[in-house]
């Protein structure tokens, strides 16, 4: 009965610096992967508790028991603003941190061999992979992008998500299509990667779900669907790209400074009035109304959700609540989470270029925000492996910056 309800496709594995391929199933009409190994120890931990109580032994269960029956159902690895640039070390744009691009580099290649030895299911890039600078040399951008992906072009497969220097680097349409790079057979694409059966409004679409397991569901956010340069190709005061007249209106209402200047954010107080900057942006009505339906679904479903975005989407999870990387409406989305009949588990993110790690009482939802490779102290790292419980738990285990937490579901009472 199981072969006839399971169909297999190939998951690649690492051993050592080698990959294989491996049968992983899936389950039919559901599109969501169905841990049978993992399923079958738990089978098999069952029976050999069944057995004890039976013959009356009331001892605890062995250690590898108690292992196996809380084996992780999937993994995966957290990075976030990369930045990779093949210059030398410079300033931040406000002078305050020092930006060392080529040792951002050698921490995501690190990431990479300790996610492929974890052998993690996938890898979150949480967008800014490669630095807006790479915009003027012709070129560059692609260069540093093919450096990156080379260690990763045989798996396991990368979610990138959309962030402002992409779109500093790139016109948006190719990334979601995919950029083709020489002697890579993966392309470097925002939109959903193959093989994942991802439930998504097109096939090139910037947000996305998909099921790693049962139980669970990844959402990946667009924050940029309305921006300022939502179509890319440019970093906008520096370069002759075409920027969004609408958007570019809705964000200089709020902002009493030229926001195409670098002190766009000079004399606006800390708080949710610093989100109104032109490195942020605005889900569409139609991506709330795509998030709704999802949110509904996982919960028909009996899935719990993670969220993945490059703009934070909780004013507390901004650096000291600074509110400078925030979703221009984030209350809309906030708004979705909350009235959610099961809210999300968590939200990961990245540009803010800090760690931290907020809770928002009235969903009990997890907002995390992941440090940059690209600022740490020499020695130090950002980047960490997340667990995904059957009960509901998440457990990030960090390097560096990226301080190691476990996140308990915490789901207030919504209407």
């Amino acid at each position: 009965m199981l072969a006839q309800t399971v169909q297999c496709t190939c998951r690649l594995r690492s051993t050592g610096d080698a990959w294989r391929a491996e049968r992983k199933p899936f389950i039919s009409g559901e599109g969501c992967r169905s841990k049978v190994l993992r399923k079958s120890s738990d089978l098999l931990v069952a029976g050999l508790l069944a057995r004890a109580i039976c013959r009356g032994e009331q001892r605890r269960p062995s250690k590898w028991i108690r292992r196996r029956a809380e084996e992780a159902l999937f993994r995966f690895g957290v990075i976030a603003d990369v930045q990779y640039a093949d210059r030398e070390d410079a300033l931040n744009f406000t002078g305050s941190r020092l930006r060392r691009y080529r040792t951002s580099r050698d921490l995501w290649n690190q990431a990479v061999k300790w996610f492929r030895d974890e052998e993690v299911d996938f890898i979150a890039q949480l967008g800014d992979f490669v630095d807006g600078c790479n915009r003027g040399v012709p070129g560059q951008g692609r260069r540093a992008l093919q450096e990156l992906l080379s260690p990763v072009d045989q798996g396991p497969p990368v979610l990138h998500l959309i962030g402002n220097h992409e779109l500093y680097n790139f016109d948006r349409k190719e990334m979601e299509t995919g950029i083709f790079l020489p002697g890579l057979e993966v392309p470097f694409r925002t939109s959903a990667p193959s093989g994942l059966n991802a439930e998504a409004p097109s096939r090139t679409s910037s947000y996305y779900s998909f099921c790693p397991a049962d139980g669970w569901r990844i959402c990946v956010l667009d924050p940029y669907e309305i921006s300022i340069m939502s179509h890319g190709g440019g970093r906008p005061g520096m370069d002759e790209v075409p920027l969004e007249p609408q958007a570019v209106e809705w964000c200089q209402e709020n902002n009493p400074n030229d926001i195409t200047q670098e002190d766009f954010a000079r004399g606006i107080p800390p708080g949710v009035a610093r989100r109104w900057v032109p490195l942020n942006g605005a889900v569409s009505e139609e991506q709330l109304a795509w998030l709704k339906e999802t949110l509904d679904l996982s919960f028909k479903r009996n899935e719990r959700t993670i969220i993945l975005s490059h703009v934070v989407l909780f004013p507390d999870a901004t650096p000291g609540g600074n509110g400078l990387t925030l979703l221009w409406n984030y209350e809309k989305v906030l708004e979705v989470f909350r009235n959610a009949k099961r809210p999300p588990t968590a939200v990961l993110c990245g540009h803010a270029h800090l760690m931290v790690n907020s809770v928002d009482e009235a969903s009990g939802t997890h907002h995390v925000t992941f440090p940059t490779p690209l600022e740490v102290d020499p020695g130090s790292d950002a980047c960490a492996v997340v667990e995904a419980f059957s009960n509901g738990i998440l457990k990030i285990r960090g390097r560096g910056d990226v301080v190691s937490s476990t996140l308990s579901p915490l789901f207030a009472t919504c209407t």
